[in-house]
């Protein structure tokens, strides 16, 4: 079940420094907005980078205005700015400056491989509600075709898109994209994707060298969409995939 999770210790555990570098994203899309989640995944002087999903950004084409809710410091909202997004893989990255101090979740590296039954959580914002931590553990490695995939026992609500999954050391693994009602499950985009996106944007040190401090860096938004305007299906077996949220 889902837990509401707080810092509440003066030595937070991973499941805490989680909680506090998820963001709540509201993307403006002319007709109202559409809700997801993100993570915190590096910090250069006054920018952060928020790992999320692309599908939340689908309907404004990537244009509308993003406002980034903090859980470092509950009740800061600021605005984020799209640097890339790819609706096949359905990664996406947005900049933001906080204005308060955050500790960026650190990206698992190139040696790390998920396992069937390894212990995992993910945080999300169930409807747009404040971050619930739900932990799960793997269910299958790239069962669907098309994008590298993992999916997690326990099918997530509206709102938890663009969530990160994360393994018991609290490194991110996985963003979350979609759910399966049949087999109730959450797919997520796995760690190959992560990073792909992390090299598109030349940041690969993000993820290959996590505890080294590298010279800040100017991230350069997205104008346009680098792959269709309609993600995919993926190709299941017996059931249908649904968006997680949007």
């Amino acid at each position: 079940s889902d837990t509401d999770l707080r810092p509440q210790t003066l030595q937070p555990n991973p499941q805490q420094v989680a909680y506090a570098a998820t963001v709540r994203l509201k993307v403006l899309d002319g007709q109202g907005h559409g809700v997801g989640t993100g993570t915190i995944i590096d910090r250069h002087g006054e920018e952060a980078l928020v790992m999320t999903c692309a599908h939340i950004f689908r309907t404004s084409q990537g244009k509308g205005e993003i406002h980034v809710d903090l859980f470092a410091k509950p009740g800061t909202t600021v605005k984020g700015q799209l640097i890339d997004w790819d609706l096949h893989r359905d990664v996406a990255l947005v900049a933001i400056r906080p204005g308060v101090e955050v500790t960026p979740i650190p990206v698992a590296g190139p040696d790390y491989k998920s396992q069937v039954a390894e212990p995992v959580f993910s945080i999300g914002c169930n409807k747009g509600q404040d971050p619930t931590l739900v932990e799960s553990r793997i269910a299958a490695v790239n069962k669907f075709n098309g994008r590298p995939n993992v999916t997690v026992k326990g099918q997530p609500i509206d709102g938890r898109s663009g969530g990160g999954l994360f393994n018991a050391a609290g490194q991110l693994i996985g963003v979350c994209n979609a759910a399966d009602a049949v087999d109730d499950v959450g797919v997520y985009a796995s760690l190959p994707a992560v990073h792909w996106q992390l090299d598109k944007i030349g940041q690969k040190r993000i993820y290959e060298r996590p505890n080294e401090v590298a010279p800040p860096t100017t991230l350069v938004a997205a104008t346009a969409p680098s792959l269709p305007t309609q993600m995919p299906s993926l190709t299941m077996p017996t059931s249908s995939l649904t968006g997680a949220a949007s």
